[in-house]
């Protein structure tokens, strides 16, 4: 009886993987069919709509940790938000894909089952507390991302370069998340969170042992996530097509962070005053090297992929904050970071996304009195996305510093302040190229086109919803707020 009381918390688990498994078995099977191409759209949007309508109805704000599979698969409040918010990712990263003009045969719809299954994968990495688990949702997560990629690069060359390294960095990925799992193991002989951390409480004399192990599984994420030194591969995301790049930079990010943050506030608690200090050092490096390339670099799509780095490196610098406060400041910014970079990207999708002419800022010149409306958008969500305040990402780093500062560690909140004012001037410069006169007509017409031809409906209902949040966050942060810091509270 307790059992199905329990199990109405995972219906939305459970529809998923069941819906990805009939969309794949279609797809490989019908894909060949001229009617299959519509057909699976609106398969694929129920599939993903039916369970977040589940997931939200059966949603509880004091929801109490529930144990699946001998505690392997839990389900908090933690994990259940998380996963109404990949989904909702997952889906944006499905209507972007619905709108790519690289889209030209139909094995690229094989895209949808693969981005399903990847779902689900980082549905058991936020819901696992189990290291074989967390192995599992890491191996599926990249295999679908590499055949996601896979699929766009057959037939555009200058696609394969970008495949390789991608697969380069996958595989690099997995083995250092095996190896680290496997050195942990053998020290402790445990693979559950709640063991691991028992047993770390009673062996002190093992901590630098594990935090080899520890240090690993990091390394591990931060080549998932692009984080510093592997810049590399977000910088060249930037070429391939953008439902491909927001599944990797939201949807997979967000999983990984959310589920790196479980595995050591749970499992190592006792050795934070170690790692913390590991993960604080890749999060200042990623920051300075995103902040620079942002200042250096004058094309657009590069500077998303630098301004993506600095940003995932403030999330991995609020982990490492000494504080209780560390986790509730991961999760706001996290939010603020996806949320502002849907929105930019999606109002800018037209403009240099399907357009391969149209790339640097200087390029962008007169599009404010061409179309002015659209103009101020765009251009309010770059200075979101950017950081600059009120927008709902400064918001964010005004969390990480509160933080910093009940830690009492001015300096690093100085060298934050100095480096915050720097990783806007991307933003302001795109604002004075949008309107300054253009003596290039050529341009002028290109953008004229552009405006023509708008996104298919899905990606602008999501646009305008993702800038609406982005720019009015302070009107509704209050019960948001609350709802983070339940989140955080129920992670251990």
């Amino acid at each position: 009886m307790d059992f199905i009381l329990n199990s109405k918390y995972i219906f939305g688990d459970i529809c998923l993987i069941l819906s990805s498994l009939f969309i794949s078995v279609y797809a490989f099977i019908s894909y060949s069919s001229d009617k299959f191409i519509f057909r699976i759209r609106k398969f694929v949007v129920w599939s993903y709509l039916i369970p977040i309508f589940i997931m939200i109805y059966f949603f509880d704000s004091n929801l109490q940790t529930k144990m699946f599979l001998n505690g392997a698969y839990v389900v908090d409040l933690y994990s259940y938000a998380g996963k109404i918010f990949i989904l909702l990712l997952s889906l944006t990263s499905i209507l972007f894909n619905n709108n790519n003009e690289d889209n030209k045969d139909l094995s690229r719809f094989l895209y949808y089952p693969l981005a399903m299954i990847a779902t689900v994968g980082c549905f058991i990495v936020i819901s696992s507390y189990s290291l074989i688990y967390l192995l599992l949702g890491f191996s599926m997560i990249s295999i679908c991302t590499s055949f996601m990629i896979l699929l766009f690069a057959i037939g555009y060359n200058s696609y394969y370069r970008v495949y390789g390294i991608f697969i380069f960095m996958q595989l690099l990925s997995f083995v250092l998340l095996l190896f680290g799992i496997a050195y942990i193991y053998s020290i402790t002989g445990n693979l559950f969170y709640n063991d691991l951390a028992n047993w770390v409480s009673l062996n002190t004399s093992s901590y630098p042992a594990l935090l080899v192990g520890i240090v690993t599984i990091v390394l591990s994420i931060m080549s998932i996530c692009g984080a510093f030194p592997f810049t590399s591969l977000m910088i060249r995301l930037g070429s391939i097509p953008q439902c491909v790049v927001m599944f990797v930079r939201i949807v997979v990010v967000c999983a990984v962070i959310m589920a790196l943050s479980r595995l050591l506030v749970v499992a190592f608690p006792s050795m934070s005053h170690m790692w913390k200090e590991f993960v604080l050092l890749i999060g200042v490096c990623s920051i300075v090297i995103g902040t620079l390339g942002t200042l250096l670099e004058t094309e657009i799509g590069k500077i998303i992929s630098y301004c993506s780095i600095s940003h995932i490196g403030f999330l991995f610098l609020s982990l490492g904050i000494p504080t209780n406060n560390s986790i509730p400041a991961m999760l706001i910014y996290l939010i603020g970071y996806v949320v502002s970079y849907v929105s930019f990207v999606g109002y800018g999708h037209n403009l240099y996304i399907n357009n391969r002419e149209l790339r640097d800022i200087s390029q962008l010149k007169n599009m404010g009195s061409i179309n002015g409306m659209y103009s101020i958008v765009y251009g309010l969500s770059a200075l979101s996305y950017s950081g600059i305040p009120p927008f709902i990402i400064f918001i964010g780093k005004m969390s990480i510093m509160g933080a910093i500062l009940r830690w009492q560690f001015s300096y690093l909140l100085v060298i934050l302040i100095i480096i915050g004012i720097f990783q806007c001037i991307w933003s302001l410069r795109l604002l004075r190229e949008m309107y300054t006169p253009s003596k290039n007509n050529e341009n002028d017409v290109i953008i004229s086109y552009l405006f023509s031809n708008k996104p298919e409906y899905g990606v602008r209902m999501v646009s305008r919803f993702a800038f609406l949040i982005s720019v009015f966050f302070l009107f509704f942060s209050l019960g948001l707020v609350d709802l983070i810091i339940k989140m955080s509270n129920s992670i251990g």
